[in-house]
């Protein structure tokens, strides 16, 4: 794990608890979006430029495309298959779109740990995110992104 991936998975895990808050982008309260920008920003991986590029004027569910327009401007899509590793960003599905984030903050052979940030509960403790959770019973597996800065 490089020093990066280190701090993001940090950060990420003292935001565990914070309050959840539509368009929110800080320690005072985050959406899924926010969350993933916000650590990213701490940690390094971007800046507060880059924050400022992603429109915050989204619905409380955004579109799917949308949302994939945005991570595709800090991001880069991994292929089908690959495996998601701490920093990267897992786009779920639910009802057919993709409209969720969940933040890889420890890499295990059962599966990726994530947090993500919810309305009724703000920002998760870290949890398993295993192949069941992903393909189906909760959830579905749109892609995984990973930070540019990580894919160098």
């Amino acid at each position: 794990m490089n020093h990066y991936q280190e701090q993001f998975a940090k950060v990420a895990q003292l935001m565990s608890g914070a309050p959840y808050q539509h368009q929110g982008r800080s320690h005072n309260g985050v959406d899924c979006i926010g969350l993933a920008l916000f650590v990213a920003l701490q940690a390094g991986l971007i800046t507060q430029a880059d924050v400022d590029s992603v429109p915050n004027d989204y619905p409380p569910q955004p579109q799917g495309a949308e949302l994939v327009k945005a991570l595709r401007s800090l991001l880069i899509r991994l292929p089908d298959g690959v495996p998601a590793d701490v920093g990267d960003l897992l786009l779920i599905q639910f009802r057919g779109e993709p409209q969720h984030l969940l933040l890889v903050v420890r890499k295990t052979i059962a599966g990726p740990e994530v947090i993500h940030a919810v309305p009724i509960e703000g920002v998760s403790k870290p949890f398993r995110c295993d192949r069941n959770w992903l393909n189906g019973r909760c959830a579905k597996l749109s892609g995984v992104y990973r930070w540019k800065l990580l894919s160098e």
